[in-house]
């Protein structure tokens, strides 16, 4: 009994019960922790996104505008606050909060859901601006961006940009596995076999035993 009146064992125990799908149960006992201890900022964001996934999201808001303090979570609470809004339909919003996402991997991912709303909104061109700028900004996930940015184009039907892009990338980042990867795919459809073998090949040579690129090199020579 006095172990369950923990505020750590009721926050993991929601947890579980929420792996388990028993989803009120785990809003209760969260709501309880945020209560008695405002400041569990991972317990809030656990309960706003619980909040969010019951479609209760006026409440998921609010406790992630609350996070927008924290050094540690501000960006990821930027991020989820863009998902509420481009939910409820309002793309403004949804856009100004996705723009502030400025740290960790949610950065690319932010990048990406930008791209998304200016293809809805009709102007892929802004997307490219806004993988463009994000590269100038953080230098450090380049090249995930120009991934990123090439999966867009190719859901745009655009082949020959995505190999323009990640030729670029593959300039600036010769080492980098994935760009060549993903090269070697748009090579591949549009039957560049000779490029796209090369591509998967130069990967080979770095890391003999990469299962992608062996998997995708036995699927292009057997096609």
């Amino acid at each position: 009994p006095q172990a369950s009146r923990s505020i750590d064992v009721r926050a993991q125990l929601a947890r579980w019960i929420g792996l388990e799908g028993r989803d009120h149960e785990a809003l209760v006992l969260l709501q309880g922790v945020v209560d008695d201890d405002p400041k569990r900022e991972r317990d809030r964001l656990t309960l706003a996104l619980l909040l969010a996934q019951k479609e209760r999201s006026d409440e998921a808001e609010g406790h992630l505008k609350a996070l927008l303090v924290s050094a540690d979570l501000r960006a990821t609470a930027y991020y989820h606050l863009g998902d509420l809004a481009r939910l409820a339909g309002d793309r403004s919003r949804a856009i100004d909060r996705f723009l502030r996402v400025d740290q960790g991997e949610l950065i690319v991912d932010a990048r990406k859901q930008l791209a998304s709303l200016a293809a809805e909104n009709g102007a892929p061109e802004q997307a490219l601006r806004w993988f463009e700028e994000a590269r100038l900004l953080y230098p450090h996930l380049a090249a995930p961006l120009y991934v990123a940015e090439a999966r867009f184009l190719a859901g745009q039907d655009d082949t020959a940009a995505v190999i323009q892009s990640l030729s670029e990338a593959i300039r600036r980042h010769p080492d980098d596995p994935d760009l060549r990867y993903s090269r070697a795919l748009a090579f591949a459809e549009l039957d560049r076999i000779t490029e796209a073998e090369a591509d998967l090949r130069a990967i080979l040579i770095a890391n003999p035993e990469s299962v992608d690129a062996l998997n995708a090199l036995g699927y292009t020579l057997a096609d």
